[in-house]
């Protein structure tokens, strides 16, 4: 039966039987009163050609013609040659997440062929969206950012060189994903060949209405608002649609009557010709005189009379697609009705002659949908309730026959269908295999918002079970106000111990990722007390989690190692990686080998189960131990491809602002800002604000250390509103930055004040050991040595000398002291022997040592004092910051010791090089070149910049005409004649 309604209703789609008016025989394709607002959008997908993409929302009220203008400049951009696609968001709860952007990707899919290379990482995580498009890699959901992105770069390729027209509509009803996607795509779509335009209702309030209007405040998308046509708009519409003038009697009753709504005019005009009182006659129209009394006085009165002049079973068959929604697949109907197929297609063809229902091109020759969302409305509220609830139910029974799991949009409608069927229970059931699904598609608002609608539905059985769900579904989607107000009420209204410590356990979390270490180990302690509780390795990873955050590092271990080794004993390998991941971190603190050791443990784990987000993760704990050692970059480079292949945005650009600050820490500051940039780029594309805050602090520092304070300054004032009060900004606002323009400067009092200040928040808020540190404890041997040794033992507490350049300046710092203190130069120079190596990786820090610590030697008549100002002098002149260079001449010079000439070298320079142009100082990096060290080895020795030593390089190679490196190393043999003896 269902196989021979389908061939109908396919043949009559074919040939055009659902657009076949009957006796109504309006003109098609009329658009009228809305010139201006389909100008607008004509004139932005013109733009989109050339890379000037826009987004709208039409807004107005039901019936006001938002979908109408759609569809009109839908079809211009269409005959433009743009690629046009249409999606809807659906009315009910439970509906798939991205339903509307799902629905018109696929669209466009079908219409035009994209190649996943072409997408690289992406496609894995529109996989989650576009099921069977494409192939997903990972069971992990890609983050909502991320997703965006990708949908960005499909419209990208689907628009071509002309261009793609997204429409969205009805996005009243979108669930809170799409509608953060839709917030993404207005951002960025500038510069692309997009003109987005979403519809919505805005006589009904709503939390995307809200949201859109917002967008629409800060200028992310402009608003086309409908109102109700003026009286000569309707008269215009009205021959329009006729195609010549109406007698006056018409006329008059529709402005009086169709309230200025283009549907009631369309369809009341439709309904008086259908009913025979408005009639053709050869080119005019004529009117019955009791046209008035044949006028319905609303739109649910005349869509009442078109149903009662229908006859059986139509009516039936009528109630029964309202029931199944604004769109439903024919083939459920003789299922819901008992009907034969051949009944329900004439059933559905007389329906289509009423103006009630037409064809739903977009889903398939299958499916056809009300006229209008208030036609569906209107049926249903005529559908006597007791009818109503018997069509719900056997529909539903359908529904689960027909698409067995219920997948994708299946689910929602079945939702809809069981509350219509008075089936709370199995509507909650439902709602809750929804929230299932969001949320392992990453669409933590949509399950959020799936279980707020069942705890409405639950009975007091249920209840408890669906709120438990709710509290963990709030705590991950970052809503923590809303976990914790639920949590305190289970907490005095739950049974059970077990459903306790369940809610325990996630107030714990939530507390974890807020850092309230005494909320979370309080919650702790209660979930532990809880007879029966089964939550075991969950609750002991929580106590490593917590014992890490209080610096209770073995403690932490420990009870990571534990929970590794007896879930790796019986293969949960999700579970042993995480808690290896963990035991590392715990590890790092003391032992920097060890954690090392073990990160790379769960990453050879999560390689060989193929554990994606888990081996990025690995490899991004592996390259934060680089960063901290200034090691390689290899294996930050490495984390930040596994994170974007796995869809995990913020790791991604976590990483990048990893390379950004091993850049700057090396002062290799071309590439530092390049990264910084990137940093920045994924902030503000990801709209990640602490990234983004990240990438333009280390773009402050790289401006600070280059001698640019006044943009360092203005960087800063971009980040400090976006940090807000977050403590780990500030201090790296102040450590970092503004401790290097002060000491660019010479200002060691606005230094330590940056300083102090950096690592008292450090100290008290428990954050991340970083080199600041390194500038604390120096500055504080400097100025008050009485308070050096507290400085010390907090450093030594917090375990963080392992850090080189924090220990290096330790060291340094310590021999400033032994000179101050007039105990014997050699101890000092020991600890500066030692410092050296430690330091050298990090030259500013190194440079800052030399400057203040050699000043003290100095002062000491210390040698090593006048070597180290003069290793300063030549970094600091060379990096753009000269007022530390002058300040260490005039101490050699006020000590009455060589002063190095600016831009001068201690080498000798051959006779041929002499003639060549080649300087002393570009002779010492020669030699150096020729004894076969790197740049970076070579800017170590000379106390410069690797990037001033590329320079020098690259200026030897163009004078010398040397094609290589290793020819150039040849120049260095060539016979030398004294400095002293050459012309300056």
């Amino acid at each position: 039966m269902e196989q021979a309604l389908r061939a109908a209703v396919a043949w009559q789609v074919r040939t055009g039987v659902w657009d076949h008016l009957g006796v109504v025989e309006l003109v098609p394709g009329v658009f009228v009163a809305r010139e201006a607002e389909l100008g607008v959008l004509e004139r932005a997908g013109a733009g989109c050609g050339d890379g000037a993409g826009s987004a709208f929302v039409v807004a107005g009220e039901a019936g006001v013609g938002k979908s109408r203008l759609l569809a009109e400049v839908s079809e211009r951009a269409r005959v433009s040659g743009m690629l046009v696609l249409r999606g809807r968001a659906a009315s009910g709860a439970g509906q798939a997440p991205f339903r509307a952007v799902a629905e018109a990707l696929a669209g466009g899919l079908r219409e035009r062929a994209v190649s996943e290379a072409r997408l690289r990482r992406f496609a894995p995580a529109l996989a989650h969206m576009l099921p069977g498009w494409f192939e997903t890699t990972s069971d992990a959901a890609p983050e909502l950012v991320f997703l965006a992105e990708g949908v960005l770069r499909l419209l990208r390729l689907l628009a071509g060189s002309r261009g793609v027209l997204l429409g969205l509509e009805d996005l009243q009803w979108a669930d809170s994903e799409s509608l953060a996607l839709v917030e993404y795509l207005a951002d960025n779509v500038g510069t692309e060949r997009l003109l987005l335009v979403g519809t919505v209702r805005d006589d009904e309030p709503s939390a995307p209405l809200v949201s859109l209007r917002e967008l629409a405040r800060r200028g992310a998308v402009r608003w086309l608002g409908l109102g109700r046509l003026a009286r000569d708009e309707v008269l215009e519409l009205v021959e329009a649609r006729l195609g010549g003038a109406a007698p006056r009697l018409v006329s008059e009753l529709l402005q009086a009557r169709a309230e200025g709504l283009p549907l009631f005019v369309e369809e009341l005009l439709g309904g008086l010709i259908a009913a025979g009182t408005l009639r053709r006659e050869g080119e005019d129209w004529h009117a019955d005189k009791r046209v008035g009394l044949r006028l319905s006085l609303s739109f649910v009165a005349s869509v009442e009379e078109r149903v009662a002049a229908l006859i059986d079973p139509a009516p039936v068959v009528l109630a029964a697609a309202a029931v199944l929604g604004r769109s439903f697949d024919t083939a459920l109907l003789s299922a819901c009705t008992g009907l034969p197929g051949r009944e329900v297609s004439a059933a559905l063809r007389a329906c289509a002659d009423a103006r009630l229902v037409e064809a739903d091109h977009e889903l398939g020759m299958d499916w056809m949908r009300f006229r209008h969302a208030l036609v569906r409305d209107a049926v249903l509220e005529r559908t006597p309730p007791p009818e109503r609830r018997a069509l719900a139910g056997t529909a539903l029974a359908a529904v689960e026959r027909a698409h067995r799991g219920l997948p994708e949009g299946w689910c929602g409608l079945a939702v809809e269908l069981a509350q219509l069927a008075g089936r709370a229970d199995r509507a909650v059931a439902l709602l809750r295999v929804a929230s299932e699904r969001a949320r392992d598609g990453g669409a933590l608002g949509a399950a959020v918002d799936a279980l707020e609608r069942a705890v409405v539905l639950a009975d007091e059985s249920a209840a408890p079970a669906v709120q438990l769900e709710l509290l963990e579904s709030l705590v991950a989607a970052g809503r923590f106000e809303r976990a914790r107000e639920l949590g305190e009420r289970l907490s005095s209204g739950l049974r059970g111990q077990a459903a306790q410590a369940r809610v325990d356990l996630a107030l714990a979390h939530a507390a974890l990722i807020r850092l309230d270490w005494d909320e979370a180990e309080r919650r702790l302690v209660a979930a532990r007390a809880r007879p029966g509780s089964r939550l075991g390795e969950r609750l002991e990873l929580l106590a490593a989690s917590i014992a890490l955050g209080r610096f209770r590092y073995r403690e932490a271990e420990r009870i990571a190692r534990s929970v590794a080794a007896r879930a790796a004993a019986r293969g949960d390998d999700a579970t042993a990686c995480e808690a290896w991941l963990l035991a590392g971190e715990s590890a790092a603190a003391a032992d920097v080998q060890q954690a090392e050791r073990l990160f790379s443990r769960a990453l050879t784990l999560a390689e060989r189960k193929g554990l994606a987000t888990l081996r990025a993760r690995a490899l991004a704990a592996l390259g934060g131990l680089d960063v901290l050692r200034i090691g390689s970059t290899e294996r930050v480079a490495l984390a930040r491809e596994a994170a974007l292949d796995a869809g995990m945005a913020a790791l991604a650009a976590s990483s990048t602002h990893d390379l950004a600050m091993l850049g700057v820490l090396r002062f290799e500051l071309e590439d530092a800002r390049a990264w910084a940039a990137r940093t920045v780029v994924l902030g503000r594309r990801y709209r990640l604000g602490w990234v983004l805050a990240a990438g333009l602090i280390k773009q402050a520092w790289a401006a600070a250390l280059s001698g640019s304070p006044d943009e360092a300054e203005w960087l800063l004032a971009e980040a400090e509103p976006i940090l807000g009060d977050n403590a780990r900004g500030c201090a790296l606002m102040d450590g970092h930055v503004r401790a290097a323009v002060a000491l660019g400067r010479e200002d060691l009092d606005a230094a330590w004040i940056a300083v102090a200040g950096a690592a008292e928040l450090w100290w008290r808020e428990r954050l991340e050991p970083r080199p600041y540190l390194g500038l604390w404890v120096l500055l504080a041997a400097l100025r008050d040595p009485s308070g050096f040794g507290r400085v010390v033992e907090r450093l030594e507490r917090r375990r963080v000398l392992w850090q080189p350049s924090i220990a290096g300046l330790c060291l340094a710092a310590e021999a400033a002291l032994i000179v101050a203190a007039d105990e014997a130069l050699a101890g000092a120079d020991a600890r500066l022997a030692r410092a050296e190596p430690l330091l050298e990786p990090t030259p500013w820090f190194r440079a800052v040592a030399h400057r203040h610590v050699g000043e003290r030697l100095l002062a000491a008549g210390s040698e090593t004092g006048e070597r180290l100002l003069s290793a300063a002098i030549a970094f600091f002149a060379g990096a753009g910051t000269p007022s530390p260079a002058e300040a260490a001449r005039a101490l050699l010079r006020a000590a009455g010791r060589p002063v190095p000439r600016r831009g001068r070298g201690h080498a000798t320079v051959p006779a041929q090089l002499v003639t060549a142009g080649v300087s002393s100082r570009e002779m010492d990096v020669l030699v150096l070149l020729a004894q076969g060290l790197t740049n970076r080895q070579i800017a170590a020795r000379l106390y410069l910049s690797p990037r001033t030593v590329e320079k020098h390089v690259e200026r030897l190679l163009t004078k010398t005409h040397s094609p290589n490196r290793v020819a150039l190393a040849a120049r260095a043999s060539l016979p030398t004649v004294p400095l002293s003896t050459l012309s300056t």
